[in-house]
């Protein structure tokens, strides 16, 4: 579940000529149903594979406003509003299969190949335009289908006992957000997707990522935390010089012959910036972004039984 709200003003100038504000809101979930299978050959090596059934839901709605109120336009008090709405609804299906390789009984060796996923999306929006001036209202709405496709991934991983006490673990994972890809519903490309993904090949690059961490237990209480870096999927040439991705996980839980019970946390945060107006359009000082800190907190509470 996420939510983000920001508003933020700037001037194109210090006498206030033009006064420019934009308020934005953000609201969406994302969940996962999964079939998995696991198996066991001599206790060195382990297969499983899964296939996983998603859910989208994303809403963000967003009003500019603009007033002009300097002598340099011939006396004119006016101002603009442009408001706009856009809702998203999508299912969607992937693939992952992974091995685990036990050479020795302290150290594990794993990787695990996701296929893309391949979403079909239906939104609907709504954009409506103020003019004060002349007193009335322009909008419009509409409503369309579409097929989406997120790259799949790679992970590599590793990962080593310390005596009954403690185990140490490294990921590497890539995924190539260029390779991300839009289609009309019927499965062909559009002049619409297709300008969609000449887009996303001009500005979307490789993303690396590295997770590390750790789990230690003292008799039934086992205690946990991890913390992963990516970097950023935008290509040097895309004005998001800021941009951070970073997640922090910790857990604790309790395990006896019978029942097991855990808690875990994860937060993660996204820093970026968000143009007021198109780069480029002034300069810098003039049009100076938002500094945008997205976190999202997740919350997990296992309870298990043992027959």
């Amino acid at each position: 579940m996420g939510r983000l709200d920001n508003y933020w003003r700037i001037n194109e100038d210090g006498d206030g000529r033009i006064d420019l504000a934009q308020y934005v809101k953000e609201s969406g979930n994302k969940g996962e149903t999964s079939v998995s299978y696991a198996m066991n050959i001599a206790n060195m090596v382990f297969l499983g594979g899964s296939m996983g059934l998603q859910t989208i839901n994303y809403k963000e709605e967003m009003v500019h406003y603009e007033k002009f109120n300097h002598e340099t336009f011939g006396g004119a008090y006016d101002n603009f509003k442009y408001t706009t709405e856009l809702k998203q609804d999508g299912s969607g299906i992937n693939f992952k299969i992974g091995a685990i390789l036990k050479p020795i009984d302290p150290l594990r060796f794993g990787i695990s190949l996701h296929t893309p996923t391949f979403y079909t999306i239906r939104e609907r929006y709504y954009r409506c335009i103020n003019n004060a001036k002349n007193n009335g209202n322009t909008y419009t709405d509409g409503e369309f289908e579409y097929r989406y496709r997120i790259p799949g991934k790679m992970v590599a991983s590793m990962a080593g006992v310390i005596g009954k006490f403690a185990i140490v673990s490294a990921d590497y994972e890539f995924s190539d957000y260029s390779a991300s890809k839009f289609k009309s519903v019927d499965g062909g490309e559009s002049l619409e997707t297709r300008m969609f993904n000449e887009s996303v090949s001009e500005n979307l690059q490789s993303v690396h990522a590295v997770r590390i961490g750790a789990e230690g237990h003292l008799y039934q209480y086992y205690l946990r935390a991890g913390y992963k870096f990516s970097t950023s999927p935008y290509k040097s040439n895309v004005q998001l010089n800021s941009y951070k991705n970073n997640t922090v996980s910790g857990g604790v839980g309790y395990r006896n012959s019978n029942f097991f019970v855990d808690f875990a946390y994860t937060r993660h945060t996204v820093v970026a910036d968000r143009w007021v107006l198109p780069y480029g359009l002034y300069n810098y000082a003039l049009n100076a972004p938002a500094k945008n800190t997205i976190a999202r907190n997740n919350f997990v509470f296992s309870l298990g039984f043992r027959f």
